[in-house]
C-alpha cells in the first residue's frame, strides 16, 4: 500500500516535490489537525505525518483521497 520515496504515479504524472508542506498547508488551512484528517480519509494518523514530513510517498489511492478532501492537486505532468 505505502510506497518508498521516488516512484513514480500513475503514467506520466508525478508528486510535487514539496508534496508534505503543500498537504500540511492545506489541512492548516481548513483548521484540521492532523487527527482529524485522519478520521476523515480512514486513515492512520502516523502515516499522514510521515506524508507531511516527507518521509512517505502516499499511494495513487491516498494522493486521491488527500486531492479531493484539502481540495489541492499533488500530481504534475512530467516535462
Amino acid at each position: 500500500k505505502e510506497k518508498p520515496l521516488g516512484k513514480e504515479l500513475d503514467e506520466g504524472l508525478e508528486i510535487s516535490q514539496d508534496f508534505g508542506q503543500n498537504i500540511r498547508k492545506a489541512r492548516q488551512k481548513l483548521n484540521l489537525t492532523l487527527k482529524e484528517l485522519a478520521l476523515k480519509l480512514y486513515e492512520k494518523e502516523s502515516t499522514l505525518q510521515r506524508i507531511e514530513n516527507n518521509s512517505l510517498l502516499p499511494s495513487d489511492e491516498l494522493i486521491r483521497k488527500l486531492e479531493k478532501e484539502l481540495k489541492i492537486k499533488l500530481k504534475q505532468k512530467i516535462e
